[in-house]
């Protein structure tokens, strides 16, 4: 499938030949001085991942792919702006996830959006998204 995400209404799947194969409507985007979202979701294995920024009830957002029902949420009532996009990586034989948020970067188990790591202290004003290469994340 391809899979979506449009600021105003949420997340749209749709099939090759563009027939919607399913919709999630998700609320706009709370943003520092209404920037609005730079995010964009990413797709690993059978979930759809999305930093969604909505102040104090900010999470990031796992949702299956088959039927766009949420398979998860992680809360981020601190630490949620930014416009980063989500990353994902192995550490040994788990699979994380990373979000890159104002001065926080969080690292996430992928399978059930439990916190598992963060650093501290990056700058308050973030826009570039980590890249992953050879374990590494930069």
């Amino acid at each position: 499938g391809v899979y979506c995400y449009f600021g105003s209404c949420g997340l749209i799947a749709y099939d090759f030949d563009g027939k919607v194969l399913w919709e999630k409507r998700l609320p706009m985007a709370k943003t520092f001085r209404d920037f609005g979202t730079g995010t964009s979701p990413i797709l690993f294995g059978d979930k759809i991942i999305l930093d969604m920024h909505l102040d104090g009830d900010s999470h990031l957002l796992a949702v299956q792919t088959k039927d766009g029902k949420t398979a998860w949420t992680a809360p981020k009532p601190q630490f949620n702006g930014g416009w980063a996009s989500p990353v994902v990586w192995k550490e040994g034989e788990e699979e994380m996830i990373g979000m890159l948020n104002a001065s926080r970067f969080t690292a996430y188990d992928l399978k059930t959006g439990t916190e598992r790591w963060w650093i501290n202290g990056l700058p308050n004003q973030i826009c570039a998204t980590p890249v992953v290469s050879d374990g590494c994340c930069f």
